[in-house]
C-alpha cells in the first residue's frame, strides 16, 4: 500500500471538491452524465465498499467472501450514498467523504502485511450469473 500516493489523491479530490459552490452541486455537463454531487456518491461509496471487502475478506478468513445488499457493511455504504444525496451544502458533501475515506484508511490500517496477498473467492450476490472470482485485497482495495 502506498499511503503517500493515496493521501495525495485524497488531498487533490478534497482541494477540488472545497471550490464547487453549493448551487453547482447538482450541475450536469450534459443530461446523460453524472452531476457533481453524484460523483463525490460514487466516490464516498467506493471507499466504503472497499471497506466492506476488507471487512467480508478478514471475517471469512480469506475463504469465500458473498457480498449481500442486506449487510451492515452494504448499508453502510448505502447511508454514505443518501447521506451526499441529502446534502445540502458542498461542505456537508465533503465531510460525508471524508468520513468514508476515515473509515476505509483504518480498515486498512488494521490489515496486517501477509493478509494483502491472500487470495479469497468474491461473489457479489446481485450478480447471480457471475462465477466466482479469486482475488486478494492488493487487487481489489489498491
Amino acid at each position: 500500500m502506498n499511503d503517500a500516493a493515496l493521501g495525495e489523491a485524497r488531498n487533490l479530490l478534497v482541494a477540488a471538491i472545497r471550490k464547487i459552490p453549493d448551487e453547482a452541486l447538482d450541475y450536469r455537463p450534459a443530461p446523460s452524465e453524472w452531476s457533481v454531487r453524484e460523483i463525490v456518491a460514487h466516490v464516498a461509496n467506493a471507499n466504503d465498499f472497499y471497506t466492506m471487502i476488507i471487512h467480508a475478506a478478514r471475517r471469512s478468513a480469506f475463504e469465500s467472501v458473498t457480498l449481500v445488499r442486506d449487510s451492515a457493511d452494504y448499508r453502510m455504504v448505502a447511508a454514505t450514498n443518501d447521506s451526499v444525496m441529502r446534502c445540502a451544502t458542498t461542505s456537508a458533501a465533503l465531510a460525508a467523504f471524508e468520513a468514508a475515506f476515515d473509515r476505509m484508511i483504518a480498515a486498512m490500517g488494521d490489515v496486517r502485511p501477509d493478509e494483502w496477498d491472500r487470495e479469497f473467492s468474491l461473489v457479489y450476490s446481485w450478480r447471480p450469473s457471475d462465477l466466482p472470482e479469486v482475488t486478494n485485497l492488493k487487487k481489489r482495495v489498491i
